[in-house]
């Protein structure tokens, strides 16, 4: 899960194509203090899973249907990106936390109407339900 706070802005080093999709390098500094191979990495808002990481480079490998459905696929060396690790429940989301001083507000109907591809979840009618994919 991500906040869509960006962390940083990365820089692409290469994007290569590999069977059966891509390798991408992004030199990110601040994130590469402390991640590992594994972790989930938002890049610009595609979730990423780490594959290699040496010093402050970071690589990924990209299957084709990423690159069809993202942006990605149009990155080239020296392309910023924006970068974002996934939450962990060890207080980094604590710190991100804030009270917006938002003036707008919402009505949201009900019941309210969702692709068949959801499955919804309602603990209460005065909540807002919560949803899963199918």
């Amino acid at each position: 899960m991500f906040t869509g706070l960006v962390e940083e802005v990365g820089s692409v080093i290469s994007i290569r194509a590999r069977e059966p999709g891509a390798q991408l390098e992004i030199v990110a500094p601040l994130i590469a203090e402390n991640i590992h191979i594994g972790d989930s990495v938002a890049v610009n808002g595609c979730c990423l899973t780490l594959s290699a990481h040496r010093a402050d480079q970071l690589t990924f490998d990209l299957l084709g249907e990423t690159l069809a459905r993202t942006n990605l696929k149009m990155l080239k060396r020296d392309s910023s990106v924006n970068l974002e690790r996934a939450l962990r429940t060890d207080g980094r989301l604590a710190r991100r936390a804030s009270s917006a001083s938002s003036k707008q507000e919402a009505t949201i109907g009900w019941p309210l109407s969702y692709p068949p591809s959801l499955r919804v979840i309602s603990l209460a009618r005065d909540r807002l339900p919560l949803m899963a994919s199918a």
